[in-house]
């Protein structure tokens, strides 16, 4: 049993699915076959691992065997029918969860059953739930098509009804989701090509941008904000940017969950790469973005903040001395980091606060309790360790922890070249910052240079702080 469709349906229910599957399934109007119920008592038992050995066929058969005689055949045919109750089972609770999707099934029951006015009425009430959303994405153009397709080709059509077969609604529909669909996908292409460089042909786009210039589209913001996002692909203008970021967080709503992610990892992604390249605005963007989806909790997954994500709003609050909003970002949603993270994450967080109020000390006194972790934490402590003792004008500790930690990532095999490549470039600049009292050729105009030239550095916004302030 273990490899079979069952165990693996069986594996992703919940606690609470599977103790109401249970009664779903001795329900004698939605199963009458005892050895289903049997079948399914033996599998709980052996929840939520299903890795017993006891889940072999041949036990259950022994099981079975003592009352009476068990053919092999039977217990795969009970099999199949416990598959497929639950997988009614599973039908059943999605369409609780997904009224439209139920609305829609109903539609066909009664289409089929030709209740005339139960299916008109239906119609109806189904197109006002969907006016009454605030979403306006492909799906809402989809159901909305979908409906005028339904009533179109209902059969024969009831006098009172004529006017639901309207040949001319139904392709203005069809139309608009089309093109909902084809600016959203070429947007998630052209994202994947500047992370990529991977090259899409994309059909039909200049007839879609075209389309949409008309009047009737107007009315929806998204499809605005598409068409931005496409123009920024080709020019990245800070202007266009600016003005897709407004709308994007004014029109949100228009979208799915889905699509509001995908839309807000598009500007976090633009927003990232300018960065790289040295526009310096982009950092405020970056970080204004981690504000809306950590407030909104668009960024929870699985119920939890990544601890990437988390530490990167860190790194930002504190290069933008946003104390205040690094406060509450640990005060309030440390709470949201899962368990086996949160300790370090949390202690890193504080340090990373106490490093920004200028607190260097208290800050390597907390930096000294983290422990454990991956490369990750051990690269962020080690690095703000040293940007700690060189604000604490400790010359000798500086040049120890500068050793200490190209050591570190030169053994360490896991970490990848391009993050060594960062931290090698940190240290370098931050010994450069320590001989510059002493070497006339170590200008501050040199080291400017050299660092707006240097790609990925870490911690390049203090560098630049620091060169700045030599003399």
């Amino acid at each position: 049993m273990h490899n079979s469709k069952l165990i693996k349906l069986f594996k992703g229910l919940s606690r609470s699915e599977l103790l109401e599957f249970g009664r779903y399934i001795k329900t004698p109007f939605l199963n009458r076959d005892d050895n289903l119920v049997k079948l399914y008592d033996y599998i709980k038992k052996y929840s939520p691992k299903y890795d017993s050995p006891k889940l072999e066929k041949s036990y259950f058969q022994k099981k079975m065997s003592k009352t009476q005689p068990v053919k092999d055949r039977q217990i795969h045919d009970w099999m199949s029918g416990l598959t497929r109750k639950l997988e009614d089972y599973l039908i059943y609770t999605e369409l609780q969860n997904r009224p439209l999707s139920r609305d829609f099934v109903l539609l066909d029951a009664m289409k089929d059953r030709t209740m005339d006015e139960l299916f008109f009425r239906s119609i109806k009430n189904i197109r006002s739930k969907l006016d009454g959303s605030p979403e306006r994405d492909m799906f809402y153009y989809f159901n909305q098509w979908r409906l005028r397709h339904e009533a179109y080709f209902y059969g024969v059509l009831p006098q009172k009804y004529k006017e639901e077969k309207n040949a001319g609604q139904m392709m203005s529909d069809m139309d608009k989701f089309f093109c909902a669909v084809k600016l959203r996908y070429s947007v998630e292409m052209m994202a994947l090509e500047s992370k990529y460089s991977v090259k899409h042909a994309i059909a039909l786009l200049p007839e879609v941008l075209k389309e949409i210039g008309k009047h009737e589209y107007r009315k929806n913001q998204l499809f605005k904000i598409y068409e931005l996002a496409i123009e920024l692909f080709y020019d990245d203008k800070d202007e266009i940017y600016d003005n897709l970021e407004k709308l994007i967080f004014e029109h949100l709503h228009l979208g799915n969950t889905a699509e509001q992610y995908s839309l807000l990892n598009f500007l976090l992604t633009h927003a990232g790469r300018m960065l790289g390249e040295g526009r310096e605005r982009y950092r405020q963007k970056v970080f204004d973005w981690y504000v809306y989806n950590i407030e909104n909790q668009l960024i929870l997954k699985d119920g939890f903040i990544p601890a990437p994500h988390f530490i990167n709003v860190v790194y930002l609050a504190t290069a933008l001395r946003e104390i205040v909003w690094l406060e509450k970002l640990i005060d309030e949603y440390s709470t949201f980091l899962n368990d086996d993270v949160r300790e370090n994450t949390e202690s890193l967080a504080r340090a990373s606060l106490f490093f920004a109020k200028k607190e260097y000390k208290r800050s390597l006194r907390t930096l000294m309790q983290i422990s454990g972790g991956d490369f990750s934490y051990s690269l962020s402590v080690r690095t703000l360790i040293i940007q700690c003792h060189y604000e604490l004008h400790d010359i000798e500790l500086i040049t120890m922890e500068c050793v200490n930690l190209n050591r570190y990532i030169n053994r360490n095999k896991s970490i990848p070249r391009p993050i060594k490549s960062t931290v090698k470039d940190f240290v370098r600049f931050v010994k450069m910052l320590c001989d510059a009292p002493y070497k006339k050729e170590l200008t501050k105009e040199l080291l400017l240079e050299r660092l707006e030239n240097a790609q990925g550095v870490r911690a390049k916004s203090w560098l630049s702080e620091k060169i700045e302030e030599l003399k």
